[in-house]
Parts: structure tokens; C-alpha cells; sequence
């Protein structure tokens, strides 16, 4: 029961993450934001793994799997996951990256040799046709899809690479120290293009400055419904 109480609360705090990455994207730009999120998920996790673990040394062999991990799982993924929250709403989004478990599958068989029954096969194409339906326009049989589609299905695509990679990697190393290194070095990946695309707005008090008014927003919007619902009562 409490695993599946903590698979529950990994899937609110998954689903969480589309609503907040929508309003984040009103205060900053998209490429700074995954920046930001990488930098205080690498202060956060460096952190833990040396006051229990201690660093450990990466081999020429590990980079093999990690140089590519960090450029489809962090790089590709991060960029086109905020890039995609411009144009596309929540709930699209994550209609469209509950298809990785499907395109994980898939490269798993491909690159793994993993098992693909005839039940993954029936269940994928109901999941593909369903998510196409609703992403077309109008609900309809449309091939008249937005970039914004588009965008979020790079981000499935790098997703799903980046677990089999991740697959690979943990064969050589622990899964947290994986995490920790590829997260890290997703960071160092994402903050000099964030730096490159818009070089004047990487400003720790601007920053700052648009988080505050961002956060402000939200909770005034918050009270509002709230005093409106306390008079409707």
C-alpha cells in the first residue's frame, strides 16, 4: 500500500509540474527557466550525495553513455519541454508525454532486444490513436497539428531515448549518482544556451524581480477567486 501511496504522490507531483512550468513561463524565458530548475536540482542532489555517498569517480567508458544521455535527456528534453509550454496548453502536454512509456517500449525493443507482446502492440495503437484525436484540431481526424505538438512530441521522443541511455548507464553506476552527475551536467549543458539566447536577461535580480511578480499574480488570483467564491456563498 505505501508503494503505491508514493507511486501517487510521484504522479500529482508529475502532473503539478506542467501547471507550474505554464505560469513559470509568464516571468521567464523558456530556456531560463530549465536553467534555473537544473541549477537548484544540482545544488539539492550534489549536496545529499556528498554528505552520504561522497563523489564518485566517473570512467572514459561511463562518458560514453553520459555525453549522450545529457544532450537528449537534458539538453533536447528541457528545452523542448519549456519551448513546447509556450505554444500548447497543460493539459496537451501532458497527453502528449504520457506516449513515452509506448516510444520507450519501442526503442527498447529496438536498442535493448526487450520482449514487445501482442498486448503493448493492441495497447499502443488504442493510446496513439486516442492522444491524436484529442490533439487534433477540434477533436477531429486533423493532420492540422500545432508546433507547439510538435514540439512537446521531440520532448516525448527525447524522453523515451534518454530512459534507455539511463538503462545503460545504471549498469555501470548506482541510479542516484547517475542521476546526480547527468543532472549536473545538464545544467552545465542548458545554462550557456539559455546565456547565448537572450544574454541580457540572465540577471540574478531580474530574475528574482519576475519570479516575485509572478508569484504575486498568483496568489492575488488565488484571493480573488477565493473572496468572489466566500460572496457567491
Amino acid at each position: 500500500m505505501r508503494t503505491y501511496l508514493l507511486l501517487l504522490f510521484c504522479a500529482a507531483l508529475y502532473g503539478s509540474n506542467f501547471v507550474l512550468g505554464s505560469l513559470l513561463l509568464e516571468a521567464f524565458p523558456a530556456l531560463h527557466l530549465s536553467a534555473y530548475r537544473l541549477l537548484v536540482s544540482s545544488a539539492f542532489l550534489l549536496i545529499y550525495l556528498v554528505a552520504t555517498r561522497g563523489l564518485a569517480k566517473i570512467t572514459f567508458r561511463d562518458f560514453v553513455y553520459l555525453v549522450p544521455f545529457v544532450l537528449i535527456g537534458m539538453l533536447l528534453h528541457q528545452v523542448s519541454f519549456f519551448t513546447g509550454l509556450r505554444t500548447t496548453d497543460a493539459t496537451t502536454a501532458s497527453l502528449i508525454l504520457s506516449l513515452a512509456p509506448i516510444f520507450t517500449a519501442l526503442f527498447a525493443r529496438l536498442f535493448l532486444k526487450e520482449p514487445l507482446t501482442k498486448r503493448m502492440v493492441a495497447g499502443s495503437i488504442v493510446a496513439l490513436t486516442g492522444v491524436f484525436f484529442v490533439v487534433g484540431t477540434g477533436g477531429r481526424m486533423s493532420t492540422a497539428i500545432t508546433e507547439g505538438v510538435w514540439i512537446m512530441f521531440i520532448c516525448m521522443l527525447a524522453l523515451s531515448g534518454s530512459m534507455i541511455l539511463m538503462k545503460k548507464l545504471t549498469e555501470r553506476m548506482d541510479a542516484f549518482v547517475a542521476t546526480v552527475y547527468t543532472t549536473v551536467l545538464g545544467c552545465i549543458s542548458v545554462y550557456p544556451v539559455a546565456v547565448w539566447s537572450e544574454p541580457t536577461s540572465l540577471l540574478v535580480v531580474g530574475s528574482l524581480g519576475r519570479f516575485g511578480a509572478a508569484y504575486s499574480g498568483l496568489m492575488r488570483r488565488n484571493l480573488e477567486c477565493a473572496d468572489s467564491q466566500g460572496r457567491g456563498g
